[in-house]
């Protein structure tokens, strides 16, 4: 008798808590993944809180990609900033990006109005960087915006065609 108590217990311990038999419905293949996962077996209902991805606030200098890549040393600067990072073996926290994706968003619609196309931009983690390079190309837009969102799903991404 105990033997079979055990066994039942025994069928509805996974990782600590619960065995799903066969009979098991997994709804993971769902898209936009809900904020809850359910599984449900003949006499059980498991709700698991799925891990929710964190946002992250990026700063940006923002200009034309001419300005950037041909009137500004932007090159000899971005070299200096990596040098300096890979002494002090800081991680790189900073990108720079052709046709950044980010300003097809809504809420830069007023921001890539203003800016002459096609920009590019300097991404970036680190507020106190994008402050220095505003500083130093002086005829830059800087903003931040937080990602990954539904309108900004890549900060990093780049609406720019490889050739």
């Amino acid at each position: 008798m105990k033997e079979e108590g055990r066994k039942k217990k025994e069928e509805k311990t996974f990782a600590g808590e619960f065995n799903l038999n066969s009979e098991a419905t997994v709804c993971e293949n769902i898209y936009p993944p809900p904020s809850f996962l359910f599984v449900r077996t003949s006499s059980l209902l498991i709700k698991r809180k799925q891990k929710r991805i964190e946002m992250t606030t990026y700063y940006y200098a923002l200009a034309s990609k001419h300005f950037l890549l041909e009137e500004e040393p932007l090159e000899e600067v971005l070299r200096e900033r990596t040098r300096y990072y890979h002494e002090n073996e800081k991680e790189i926290d900073f990108w720079l990006i052709q046709q950044p994706a980010f300003l097809e968003a809504p809420s830069m619609a007023s921001i890539k109005a203003k800016c002459p196309q096609p920009a590019a931009a300097i991404v970036s983690t680190n507020s106190q960087f994008i402050t220095w390079l505003k500083l130093r190309l002086e005829y830059v837009a800087t903003g931040e915006f937080q990602a990954p969102s539904e309108t900004i799903p890549d900060a990093l991404a780049s609406l720019a065609t490889v050739s």
